[in-house]
């Protein structure tokens, strides 16, 4: 009942049998490119587990929660996974920009793309979504950054992962970390009043 009552509030336009919503963000008015009835097939709570569970089973951050909203993009979960497997690890390991952050950004694009380089108004709205998520997720988590997230006071200087063992998961918020900026997207997808 909840969802029906959220689909409503949003305007639809179809072409070629894709959803398109019509999101206004600061007064501006764009469009959005996503598979809308996916949106609410899934809870808050339900996309938050999944990506810790992804995260679990073996994925790196970034992929764990894009992955989470691969039915979303329409795009199958192991193509998201192939496009987002070297910026897990802050990325490429190097403990910059925290995955789960990127990943939100990534889907930022989706939802308010700025593809039209001459269009300052999608820009300016896409950077404010991006800034946004990425604000909600520090002040939750404290940081953006991978290394701060973990503790670390530089990397650890190798590209090679760490081994995924009971104790690796004890010491790592990664999986929570996952949950958290699966939870800021699905909010902001389900446009939650």
């Amino acid at each position: 009942m909840q969802a029906e009552r959220r689909k409503k509030k949003l305007v639809y336009f179809l072409s070629r049998g894709e959803a398109y919503l019509k999101a206004k963000l600061k007064d501006t008015v764009f469009f959005v490119f996503l598979d809308l009835q996916k949106v609410f097939e899934m809870t808050v709570e339900e996309r938050e587990q999944k990506a810790g569970e992804l995260f679990k089973a073996g994925y790196n951050c970034c992929q764990s929660v894009a992955m989470t909203f691969a039915d979303v993009l329409g795009m199958p979960e192991d193509e998201v996974a192939r496009l987002t497997s070297g910026f897990g690890g802050g990325m490429g390991r190097m403990r910059e920009v925290c995955g789960t952050v990127s990943a939100m950004t990534m889907i930022a694009g989706a939802m308010i793309p700025a593809d039209d380089v001459n269009n300052k108004e999608a820009k300016t709205a896409n950077y404010a979504l991006v800034q946004e998520m990425a604000g909600e997720f520090k002040q939750n988590c404290g940081s953006i950054l991978c290394r701060e997230l973990l503790g670390l006071s530089k990397p650890e200087g190798t590209p090679v992962p760490s081994d995924r063992t009971a104790e690796y998961y004890k010491k790592r918020p990664c999986g929570e970390l996952c949950s958290i900026a699966a939870g800021i997207v699905a909010r902001k997808l389900k446009i939650e009043n």
